[in-house]
């Protein structure tokens, strides 16, 4: 009666990515089950074209790494874990050398690629 939904803010984003992580983990004999929709968000959200440098891109990178530190030991995950790390953060990951517009002439760049000061800073955050 009344309501309207609007787009989400960017700190209800950012609240929902770290509650995301927190869920997992607080569930993690059932880790498995969602694991493959966390690597689609993970894979969709930072290898988005879209994708810039900010706040929620930081706390969605932290949880990642977050999820990855804790995980890492269920021999079951570890190689899926490590395969969507490379994918997202090895040199030269996201990088084409399609043009990234019509007539531009430039090529796409993994927004990862500039990415590296936060990855640095999450990792000591964790």
């Amino acid at each position: 009666s009344g309501r309207t939904d609007g787009p989400v803010s960017a700190a209800s984003a950012c609240w929902l990515e770290m509650l995301l992580v927190d869920v997992a983990l607080r569930n993690r004999d059932r880790f498995q089950a969602v694991w493959a929709l966390l690597r689609s968000h993970y894979l969709a959200t930072l290898q988005s074209p879209s994708a810039k440098l900010s706040y929620c891109t930081e706390r969605r990178v932290v949880g990642l790494l977050k999820l990855a530190t804790r995980m890492l030991s269920r021999e079951h995950l570890t190689a899926s874990i490590l395969q969507l790390l490379g994918q997202l953060f090895a040199p030269g990951a996201g990088e084409t050398d399609e043009p990234a517009g019509p007539g531009l002439g430039l090529t796409q760049r993994g927004p990862l690629r500039a990415l590296s000061n936060q990855v640095s800073a999450g990792m000591w955050a964790l």
